[in-house]
């Protein structure tokens, strides 16, 4: 259980669907995605284990889906109008897609284009049950708090799409792990996934094109950095620093326009020299694996066990597998995530030592 000031929330620590008869019983499970994380990630989310990978088809080591074009308005020579930049491009475009990290910053977003533009505001609730309202408008904006996944926006219904800021902790006991146990490795990987997944929503074809326009220093340097931008696909990587650098000469807020102008006119010989780039860039890139992402890897197993065996009462075994997976979590990068696993062991030891005193030693 989870308290903050505003809200309390109460789950296990990976959800033990071996239980949910309508989960558990299916004869063959099929997850579909293109950024299914690694580090055990997919197993953590889902509480499987086993779970074979379909690997990409050749050639697609290097090659991505759609092209995007990054804006880093406040890495410009404009910083202090990098607002502005956003403002303009949602005029320029029928629809705009903004991906926030919470409900204040929806609020926010959501007051501001009601009262300063003639935009209709569509939220999340507005769009779930069919996006037709939204992609039938041509005088829309879309704001969507924690929602980097789900929305998949093809073709002429969005060409614009804006995030502001980074998609960290999303329910508090992400917080938690990240702010009291500083197990921000773990969470690396899971923000990683939610930053490749949120900027796919309006490129969702080989053909496809947008314009991604970033806003948040954390969310700059988790894309931008040497040691995030190597951990990206090729294709991603090659876009991101492509965006950097034209951002980079960006002297006005017409400047952006004019890129996303060109940019939309994708037959253009301006834009095809320009991708030229790109593709040249993809090409010298290469992805570098998280030099930890073996050892959560291998300590999944055993974090799934543990969770199985608290669900079911027998908490011997879930110390046994507690322990496994502290003695796998070494070294400085991990000691967060290998205290708060200090913790759950000796959870499981004091629930053992109540038919066993031997335990309380332990605990």
């Amino acid at each position: 259980m989870y308290v903050s000031w505003n809200e309390i929330l109460i789950r296990p620590i990976i959800p033990p669907s071996t239980t949910f008869i309508p989960f558990s019983s299916a004869k063959q499970r099929l997850y579909l995605s293109a950024t299914l994380g690694s580090g055990g990630e997919l197993e953590r989310i889902t509480g499987r284990r086993n779970i074979e990978r379909i690997k990409a088809p050749e050639g697609w080591d290097k090659h991505g889906i759609g092209r995007r074009l990054f804006f880093f308005p406040e890495t410009s020579g404009i910083k202090e109008e990098s607002g502005q930049v956003m403002v303009n491009l949602v005029k320029e475009s029928p629809r705009a897609l903004i991906l926030v990290k919470d409900d204040s910053s929806e609020k926010y977003l959501m007051e501001w284009f009601n009262t300063n533009t003639d935009r209709t505001v569509f939220l999340a609730e507005d769009i779930e049950r069919t996006k037709h309202t939204f992609t039938s408008h041509t005088n829309a904006v879309a704001i969507l708090a924690n929602r980097y996944d789900g929305i998949n926006l093809a073709g002429d219904e969005c060409r614009l799409e804006v995030m502001w800021g980074l998609p960290s902790a999303s329910n508090l006991q992400e917080r938690f792990l990240e702010s009291r146990m500083s197990a921000q490795l773990l969470l690396r990987e899971r923000i990683r996934t939610r930053l490749v997944q949120a900027i796919g929503r309006c490129t969702r074809s080989a053909t496809d094109y947008s314009v991604v326009c970033i806003y948040g220093e954390d969310l700059s340097n988790r894309l931008l950095q040497h040691e995030n931008l190597k951990l990206y696909h090729p294709e991603l990587q090659a876009e991101l620093s492509f965006g950097r650098e034209e951002s980079k000469q960006a002297n006005s807020v017409e400047d952006f326009l004019d890129m996303y102008r060109i940019f939309l006119k994708q037959n253009s010989p301006e834009w095809r020299a320009a991708d030229q780039q790109i593709i040249v860039r993809r090409q010298g890139a290469k992805q570098a694996p998280d030099p930890n992402i073996d050892v959560l890897e291998k300590a999944v197993s055993f974090e799934l066990s543990y969770q199985e065996a608290m669900w079911s009462g027998d908490y011997e075994r879930a110390l046994e597998n507690a322990n496994r997976v502290t003695s796998l979590l070494s070294g400085d990068a991990l000691k967060g995530y290998r205290g708060f696993w200090y913790y759950l062991a000796g959870c499981a030891a004091w629930y053992a030592s109540q038919s066993n005193e031997n335990f309380k030693a332990i605990a």
